[in-house]
């Protein structure tokens, strides 16, 4: 590892521009014992500062590890809180190699589980991650691979139900069926089944991997109730739904060159006709949607989701074709969106949120295979916090983090 101090004076951001650029990870242990001694909370100290550091920030450590048993049993709402934090996704067959790798890089960069043997909390972030991975079409070997990754839980859609009082039995083929995985029109399903006993849930496509700690979207989504990304497109445009679609919800894409009325004042959104300008919207990506249980997001945007997926012909109309005029599940996420936006709204917790739903969108949050202007990381370890911090090889590329995987 070869890294050049900051001038003195030089700013925080600049001293860390300045080291990440001659980072070179050799391996993980080395990596990791680079980023012990030079990171502090969530920004990077220089070399020299960080030497007159080092000897007080591994005490502390130690000390940490030394008192964990006591600090849990002091502290047992602490404790709940972490546990609180939940990562689901969901597979058949044909995504077994893309899980394998997102695991691996959840396992590196997270701390999952009470204890992990690759990861570490090296940001001090106090966050330990749990995590689901549906089966919606996975054969028994690839079940008994998943049972057996360490602090992973595996559950089949078809123990999902749609809601306390009725039988799983009720969900219609198009949502549990094999046959039909590809349509995603269980994602709603599995979210909203995460929600029932965990506070904070993210979703995250079995595509990705990450390349940095997720500290800080866990805030947002504690903060605002939610974290959306974008998708790259606008919204709504014959390429990314279907009028059907728009229909179910109410809405009638216009071309009239005017601002789009997407609400009314009386948060009362079974008017009939709800005029929206042709891409007047950014379109969100339902690859990477995080909820706090209870929220607006939770209580309108997902529930008005799952509504469109229960149908076939809202979430599949019969013109769709591929991806190049419905996106499945976020054509019908995008839609829910526009319909439950509101002049204001409470959540759970009392707190009002604001009226249109905010698109976190910096390249760091979401990235895809394909991207011309987007060089993500060859090596497992190697980060960029102003680059990407998760990424969708969509099936394509390296499977950076797949030996990274940790064994129960």
């Amino acid at each position: 590892i070869n890294v050049e101090e900051g001038e003195e004076g030089d700013d925080e951001e600049n001293q860390f521009i300045s080291m990440k650029k001659r980072i070179t990870c050799l391996d993980q242990s080395t990596t990791l014992l680079f980023l012990k001694s030079h990171f502090n909370g969530k920004t990077c100290q220089t070399r020299k500062q960080s030497r007159k550091q080092n000897d007080k920030v591994i005490e502390n450590n130690n000390n940490h590890h030394q008192n964990k048993d006591k600090e849990k049993n002091n502290n047992e709402v602490e404790h709940e809180k972490h546990e609180d934090y939940h990562i689901v996704t969901g597979a058949n067959d044909l995504y077994m190699p893309r899980l394998r790798n997102l695991m691996g890089s959840l396992h590196f960069w997270e701390v999952v589980g009470e204890e992990s043997e690759t990861s570490t909390d090296l940001f001090h972030t106090e966050t330990i991650v749990h995590i689901t991975c549906y089966d919606v079409g996975l054969t028994l070997k690839h079940q008994n691979e998943i049972a057996s990754w360490k602090h992973v839980k595996i559950k089949s859609i078809q123990r999902v139900k749609m809601n306390q009082s009725k039988s799983d039995s009720e969900f219609p083929d198009h949502i549990t069926s094999p046959h039909y995985a590809w349509m995603v029109a269980w994602k709603p399903f599995v979210i909203l089944d995460a929600l029932k006993t965990h506070k904070y849930v993210l979703w995250i496509d079995a595509n990705a991997e990450l390349h940095y700690p997720l500290f800080d979207l866990w805030d947002m989504i504690k903060k605002e109730g939610y974290f959306f990304t974008t998708a790259g497109h606008l919204f709504p445009t014959p390429k990314t739904v279907r009028p059907d679609t728009l229909a179910f919800f109410g809405i009638q894409e216009t071309m009239i060159q005017s601002d789009p009325v997407v609400n009314d004042q009386n948060n009362n959104h079974d008017q009939k006709t709800i005029p929206l300008l042709q891409a007047s919207r950014i379109e969100f990506t339902s690859a990477l949607m995080g909820y706090k249980q209870g929220s607006w997001a939770h209580l309108h945007v997902l529930t008005k989701m799952a509504q469109c997926c229960l149908l076939k012909a809202c979430i599949w109309p019969s013109d769709a074709v591929g991806n190049t005029n419905q996106r499945r599940d976020q054509s019908a996420f995008n839609a829910a969106i526009v319909v439950s936006s509101s002049p204001s709204f409470k959540d759970v917790d009392g707190e009002t949120k604001p009226y249109m739903p905010h698109c976190w969108r910096d390249k760091m949050w979401w990235g895809w295979h394909g991207q011309a202007t987007l060089e993500p990381p060859s090596q497992p370890g190697m980060f960029d916090p102003e680059s990407i911090r998760i990424f969708s090889r969509r099936g394509n590329g390296l499977s950076l983090y797949k030996d990274f995987l940790e064994q129960r």
